[in-house]
């Protein structure tokens, strides 16, 4: 025998949630796909000559840093941890507070706070050109927008 289905307001805002979900989530992403791929094949106003060879090499260049972001990240957290958990730092506590400032950093303020020390006109930048002594920029790997 069949159980009767019982009113959950579980099931209700689950309902709603997956509806918002599509709503804000999955609708603007398929426009903005489709938008993307119809200007690649638009006759009206096509794009430039060579600039789908751009994208790829924008694409190249930010896929070789998020790999090399990765590499360097994990070569230096992995001695770093090895280190807190194994051996008895003193500060220890205080020195893992310090590392979690980036995980609740919102990742526009840490990048605004790096443009701001190390961009062009950068604080650090301008310490450093007093002395003569230019340091590398931070705008990509071979400068993205160049």
């Amino acid at each position: 025998m069949k159980r009767a289905y019982s009113f959950s307001w579980f099931h209700l805002a689950y309902a709603v949630v997956t509806i918002l979900l599509f709503i804000f989530l999955v609708i603007p992403i398929a426009k903005l796909f489709m938008g993307s791929f119809g200007m690649l094949f638009d006759q009206v106003r096509p794009l430039p000559d060579g600039f789908f060879f751009y994208l790829l090499s924008v694409t190249k260049n930010t896929m070789k840093m998020a790999f090399l972001t990765t590499i360097l990240a994990v070569i230096i957290a992995m001695p770093l941890a090895f280190l807190i958990v194994k051996l008895q730092i003193p500060g220890a506590v205080v020195f893992l507070a310090l590392l979690s400032i980036p995980l609740i950093t919102p990742a526009f303020i840490s990048s605004f706070a790096t443009i701001i020390l190390l961009g062009n006109s950068g604080v650090i930048t301008m310490f450093f050109e007093l002395f003569n002594i230019d340091l590398p920029s931070i705008y990509g790997l071979s400068h993205i927008h160049g």
